[in-house]
């Protein structure tokens, strides 16, 4: 191979092994609660624990999730968000629990039966996940495009 070609190789190879981390084992510590936090891979995002019905933003898609014990409802899959717009993501859990936005650098803490809602800004795209921790229980996977 040329000189460039192998150049390319290893920039895609790079890229390939930075991605896999990323969607990799849960290791990032944030704090928890109602506050703004920048988000290196996936966006920013916006997290409260109130249960009231604000106005929901031009451009925003919102997902409900349900968690009773080990059970997520509706059933963890792929969740498209186009780039530049917002996701709102509201989680109703059965226990307390840690929510944990992967590449959104977000972690929250979630309350037995009070709909915590996260919104989460599509800036970068990738495939980010979406889990709680106790249980570990993957919610979603946000594919930004």
């Amino acid at each position: 191979m040329t000189r460039h070609r192998v150049t390319r190789h290893r920039v895609a190879l790079a890229a390939a092994v930075a991605s896999a981390l990323a969607l990799g084992a849960c290791t990032t510590s944030s704090p928890a609660g109602g506050s703004t936090t920048s988000a290196p891979a996936g966006g920013s995002t916006t997290s409260s624990a109130t249960s009231s019905s604000a106005a929901t933003p031009s451009n925003t898609t919102v997902v409900r999730v349900s968690i009773r014990g080990k059970d997520v409802s509706p059933a963890p899959g792929n969740v498209n968000v186009a780039l530049g717009t917002m996701l709102r993501l509201v989680v109703t859990s059965d226990h307390d629990d840690q929510l944990h936005a992967h590449g959104f650098d977000v972690e929250v803490t979630l309350k037995a039966g009070r709909p915590t809602t996260l919104d989460l800004r599509a800036t970068t795209p990738g495939i980010y996940e979406i889990e709680t921790h106790h249980p570990p229980l993957t919610l979603m996977h946000v594919v930004v495009r």
